[in-house]
This record gives C-alpha cells, structure tokens and sequence, in this order.
C-alpha cells in the first residue's frame, strides 16, 4: 500500500493536491489514461468479476475511489466533499470499522476535468476500488459512467445527469435526488409566492443536470400559465454571472429560479443588492445551499432546497444524526457548516451502510446488490430516509427548503417534505 496515490485519511491535503497534479500531467500517456483492463484488487482476483473492480475479503481493507475537484474551478466544492467522507470515515475506522475491517479512501483529483477524472478511476480500479464515489459535476459523473457500466463497478455520484438515472442504469447512482427532480418543489413553493399571472425567470450554469432541472421548472412554470420573462445561463467553465443578473432584473419578474453553484449564488445575491432588486425571491437548487451562502446573502428572500440538514445548534438538540455529523466533521479539524462537506460525509455513509451487507468475498458486483436494497435511517440529517432499488437509484424522494432569518442568524425551514419531481 506504499502507492503515493492512495490517501489514507492520514496525510494531507496538500500531499493529495501535489498527487493529483502529477496523475493529471501523467494524463497526456496513452497507457496512463487508458482504462485497465486489469486491476490489482486488495483480495485478489475473482472468477466472478474478471473486468470489474477489487474484492475484499479476509482482513483486508474495504477500498472505495473517490473523486474530487481540489486544484479546479469547483475546489471549494471538491474541498468539502473530501472534507466530509475523510471525517465519515476517520470516525468509522476509529470506532472498529466495518466488520472488523477498515473502509480505505483511494481520494483523487480531477479538477473537474472529465479525462482526467477518467484516467484517475483508472488508477483507483488498480488500486482494488470496489466502487467509485465523489464527483462534482454532473458531466464528469457522466464521463467515468460508460466504463464503469463495462466494468460492473458500482458508481454514486454528488451529481448526475437524469440521462444516467432515467431509465436506471444498473451500476450508476446519484447521492442526491436527482436534480431535474428539484423542479417540481420549487416551482410549487415558488407558487406559494406569487399570483397566477406571475412572471418567472431563471438563471444558471449549464451543467447537464442543471439544465434539465430549468427545463423542467419551466414546463411546470408554462403549464400554470406563468410568463417566462427571462433566461440567462453561463457555462460551468466560466460562471460569472454578475452581467447576466442586470438582464434578469430588467425583465421585472415576480420570481427567479436559479441553478446556481455556491459562489454563483452569492454573486447573484450581491449583485440584486447592487440594483435595488433583493425584494425579488430567488429559489436556488441544492448545489448552492449551503450556510455560508445564506449568510452572505443575508436576506429572508432565498431560499434553497436541500436533502440535508443544517449544522446548527437547534437541529443538533432535535435530531442525534446532525449531532453525531458535527462531532465527526469538528474532530476532524473541518467546518461542519461548509459547502458540501454534509454531501462527502453522506457518501461516506451510503458506503459503509452498502459494505456493512455486503457478501463476504465482497465483489463490486455483489456492493451493487447491495445498494439496491439499501435503506438508511440518518437519525435526522436528511429530509428522509436514504433508499435505492434495483428501478430506483436516487437516494431521496423529498426536499425541505431552506431561507436565512436575519433575527435568529441561521438558516430555517420554510416548508418540508416537498415532493421531488419523477419525470
């Protein structure tokens, strides 16, 4: 195990950086980059899965690859989730792992960069990976998907487009709903804002998943005879949508639906300020939900809908699953309340929930059965239960949605349990 690619939750984040740069120079290599056709599994090689990841068996280490963005344009998104599935799992090992065993981060960084993260599962399968996890953007999840799918390796994803979840692909799960699915709740609380003559516009960066989100927010937005006045969208590559806001707020809608990245969406919330235009409602989807960003919009008209639960003091007194994320994540040296660390630690667990039943030898095949009969009861720290099934591979089927009260300094629910879309 001496291979300095693997992180092994004990070194640092910058030794990881360094690694991640050297696999991505190493990319311009044709045998670097292509997918193995054979892997180096911890348990040795099995009859059952010849062109598939690792097995485990014996006392050896459960191994799960993980993508992250450290060194790109998604780092502070990239930087939470290694922060919270590091903090899952230093938490893990430390109570006796998983049957005895320990769970073992192969933690890589692709910079968001769809060959390199590629190159990057190549190396991770070779490191005996049972499945694949992490993953920014939806396009990378979608670049690593078909080679996977080959394999039979297991894949969860932060994000994935509806194109690899409908119809249900065998190997390929998002950890999240599934975003085009957040239509349905904002579109329903943004109805509860509004008259019915009202004027809608939309604002967002061009992802796969976050485009079929709009294009569902604005099927349901036409079908209650709302006018869509406006649609800006900028790229994932350059998502500077300062320019793009003073468009939408000439239109004059009533309310704006945003697919906005944490950093996109306080540029967007500083930016109405700058034009007299923060009375507007803006509803965000998930990937910008986090209380560092409703902090520094500071206002009680955004509001973002999340699957996870805030890290504050009267959700913790609630609910022992937010409890036990803050103590994990704080005893790890992480901030239990920044940008997607609440996602990492999550997949954290959907793993170890999935190896916990897993057959012994387990196979990437066999952690796939497992998955789909998964159900995980997080004490709280999700608006439900996390599930999949063999026709079901999202992990959640509600949202709660979320606004900051200026008085009380912290988010708060503004309504729960809102139906995720299912088209």
């Amino acid at each position: 195990m001496g291979d300095p690619l693997v992180n092994r939750l004990t070194k640092t984040v910058a030794l990881v950086v360094a690694l991640g740069v050297v696999a991505g120079a190493c990319s311009g290599d044709d045998e670097e980059t292509a997918p193995s056709e054979e892997t180096a599994p911890s348990g040795g090689e099995t009859s059952e899965q010849p062109d598939g990841g690792g097995s485990s068996d014996g006392g050896d280490p459960y191994v799960i690859g993980y993508g992250v963005d450290i060194t790109g344009q998604y780092a502070q998104q990239g930087e939470g989730l290694r922060a919270g599935v590091e903090s899952y799992v230093d938490a893990l090992n430390a109570a006796g792992g998983i049957n005895g065993r320990e769970l073992e981060l192969v933690l890589l960084d692709d910079a968001s960069a769809p060959d390199r993260a590629v190159a990057n599962v190549s190396t991770m399968l070779d490191r005996g990976a049972l499945g694949i996890g992490g993953f920014v953007l939806s396009n990378v999840c979608g670049a690593v998907a078909a080679e996977l799918e080959r394999r039979e390796v297991p894949l969860v994803c932060n994000s994935a487009g509806d194109d690899l979840i409908l119809p249900t692909q065998p190997f390929v799960y998002t950890a999240r709903a599934l975003t085009p699915h957040q239509a349905q709740p904002a579109i329903e609380f943004a109805s509860s804002l509004v008259d019915d003559d009202a004027r809608i516009a939309f604002i967002n960066l061009g992802s796969a998943a976050i485009q079929g989100y709009v294009a569902n927010a604005k099927e349901l937005a036409e079908e209650k005879g709302w006018e869509i006045v406006a649609h800006e969208e900028a790229p994932v590559t350059s998502p500077d949508v300062t320019a793009l806001v003073a468009k939408v707020v000439a239109a004059e809608p009533d309310v704006i639906i945003g697919g906005l990245t944490d950093a996109a969406a306080v540029a967007t919330l500083r930016a109405l300020v700058a034009q007299d235009a923060s009375d507007i409602p803006l509803i965000n989807y998930d990937g910008g939900s986090s209380a560092s960003t409703l902090e520094a919009g500071a206002t009680e008209n955004f509001y973002v809908l999340r699957n996870f639960a805030f890290a504050t003091e009267d959700a913790a007194a609630e609910h022992s699953g937010v409890q036990k994320f803050i103590d994990d994540v704080e005893a790890a040296g992480h901030d239990p309340a920044g940008v997607f660390v609440v996602n990492g630690y999550l997949q954290g667990m959907l793993w170890a929930k999935a190896l916990e039943v897993c057959a012994d030898p387990c196979t990437s095949v066999a952690l796939q059965a497992s998955l789909d009969n998964l159900a995980v009861d997080t004490d709280g720290l999700t608006s439900g239960p996390m599930t999949y099934g063999p026709d079901r591979h999202e992990a959640f089927d509600t949202y709660d949605l979320y606004h900051w009260d200026t008085d009380a300094g912290a988010p708060v629910l503004a309504a729960a349990g809102l139906p995720a879309g299912t088209s």
